[in-house]
C-alpha cells in the first residue's frame, strides 16, 4: 500500500474509500455488507473495521470487503477503532462511556478507562499515546499513553469534528462533518497547511486511517 494514503469510513453509506495520498482522488473502495460501519484502523498490512449493528470487529484482507476473522467487542454502540502498534485493538463505547483495550485481535479486554466528554467519534494511536476525537465537546484530545489523562487538547471550530489520523511525519489529519472538509495540520496543532472538500455524502460521521 502507498505510504500515507488516507482511508475513510462513511457512516451514511456504510462504505470505505482509500484516497490517493492527501487528496480527493479515490484509489479504491468497497461497501460494508451490513449497516452500522463504525470504525477503521490499519495494522500489519490489513484493514480492521468496526460495526455497531452487531458489535463486530472484522479483520479484512488488505483493503477489501473480504473478511478473514471477526469477534464481538465489549458493550455496544462503539465508535472509533485503533491499534496500539503491539497488535492490541482499542475501541470507544458511547453506551458505557468507556474506552477499551483488547488483547490482540480478540474479545478479551485487558484494560479500560472512562473518558471525559460525550459523543466519541474516532481514535488513533501515535507515538505511544492515544488520541481521540470528542464531538460532544468539540475537541481533539491527546492522552498520556492508554489512560484518561489528557496532556494536550485542540478545539476545532464546529461541533462536527468526527475523524482524525496522523501521517508518517506526525501531522494530524482531521475531518469536520459540519463543513465537509479534510484538513492537514502541522503536527498536533490547530495550524492547517492543506485542505480539500470531499463531496461524497459525508454528512454524519467519518473516520480516517493512514497507511504507513
Amino acid at each position: 500500500m502507498a505510504t500515507n494514503d488516507v482511508s475513510i469510513l462513511n457512516y451514511v453509506t456504510d462504505s470505505y474509500k482509500q484516497l490517493q495520498g492527501f487528496s480527493s482522488t479515490v484509489r479504491s473502495s468497497f461497501a460494508e455488507a451490513t449497516a452500522g460501519a463504525s470504525g477503521i484502523a490499519f495494522y500489519d498490512s490489513n484493514y480492521y473495521t468496526g460495526e455497531i449493528t452487531n458489535d463486530k470487529m472484522k479483520k479484512r484482507s488488505g483493503f477489501s470487503a473480504t473478511v478473514l476473522d471477526s469477534f464481538t467487542f465489549a458493550g455496544g454502540n462503539s465508535y472509533g477503532l485503533a491499534n496500539d502498534n503491539n497488535g492490541n485493538f482499542i475501541v470507544q463505547n458511547d453506551t458505557t462511556d468507556k474506552t477499551y483495550r483488547h488483547t490482540g485481535f480478540s474479545s478479551t479486554v485487558s484494560d479500560s478507562f472512562s473518558y471525559s466528554g460525550t459523543s466519541p467519534r474516532d481514535l488513533e494511536w501515535y507515538d505511544g499515546n492515544l488520541y481521540s476525537c470528542n464531538q460532544g465537546n468539540s475537541r481533539y484530545l491527546k492522552h498520556s499513553g492508554f489512560s484518561s489523562t489528557i496532556t494536550t487538547s485542540l478545539t476545532y471550530p464546529t461541533s462536527n469534528g468526527t475523524g482524525l489520523t496522523f501521517d508518517g511525519s506526525g501531522n494530524l489529519h482531521s475531518y469536520d462533518a459540519g463543513t465537509g472538509v479534510l484538513k492537514k495540520h502541522t503536527g498536533f496543532s490547530t495550524t492547517v497547511t492543506d485542505s480539500f472538500s470531499f463531496a461524497s455524502g459525508l454528512t454524519i460521521s467519518f473516520e480516517l486511517a493512514a497507511t504507513s
